[in-house]
C-alpha cells in the first residue's frame, strides 16, 4: 500500500511540474486579453462537448468566473450550453461551428512539450499512455459516481 501512496505523490508532483513548466515557458501569454476564452475554446477544441462542471475543473475556476466567460463565447455564437438529458441540472458545453473555426484560427494556441518525452522509447511512450488512460477512465467513473 506504502508503494502506492508514493506513485500518487510522484504523480502529484508530475502535474505540479508541469503546470508550473508551462506557466513558465508560456508567461507571455497571461497577458492576453481573452486567455479565460482561449483557454475554453484549446479545450473545447480537443473535446467538442464537455459538462460545464467538468470544464470548470479542468481550468480550475469557480462556477460564476466560468459561467461569465462561457456567457461571453456565447454571446459570440462561439458555444452552446443545453441540459443534459441524464441530468437537467448539468449543463452540456458544446463548441459550434463558428467557435471550432475561432479555435482553429486562435493565435495562442496549445503547445505540448512533446519533446519532454524523447526520453522514453516508442513502446515505452504506448505503454506510458496506455497507463494513464486507464487512470483517467477510473477518475472519471469515481467522479461519476460521486455525482450521482
Amino acid at each position: 500500500m506504502e508503494e502506492h501512496s508514493t506513485l500518487m505523490e510522484r504523480l502529484m508532483e508530475l502535474e505540479r511540474l508541469l503546470h508550473r513548466y508551462y506557466r513558465d515557458k508560456h508567461s507571455h501569454r497571461s497577458l492576453h486579453p481573452k486567455r479565460g476564452q482561449s483557454r475554453i475554446l484549446s479545450i473545447l477544441k480537443l473535446k467538442p462537448e464537455i459538462l460545464q462542471k467538468e470544464l470548470g475543473f479542468m481550468l480550475d475556476m469557480r462556477k460564476q468566473s466560468l459561467g461569465e466567460l462561457l456567457a461571453k463565447l456565447e454571446d459570440k455564437n462561439f458555444i452552446t450550453r443545453t441540459p443534459s438529458a441524464k441530468d437537467q441540472r448539468a449543463m452540456i458545453v458544446k463548441l459550434t461551428p463558428l467557435g471550432q473555426q475561432a479555435a482553429n484560427e486562435m493565435d495562442l494556441k496549445v503547445k505540448y512539450p512533446s519533446h519532454l518525452l524523447n526520453n522514453f522509447s516508442e513502446e515505452e511512450q504506448c505503454q506510458f499512455e496506455s497507463y494513464l488512460n486507464r487512470l483517467i477512465e477510473t477518475i472519471k467513473n469515481e467522479i461519476d459516481e460521486s455525482e450521482k
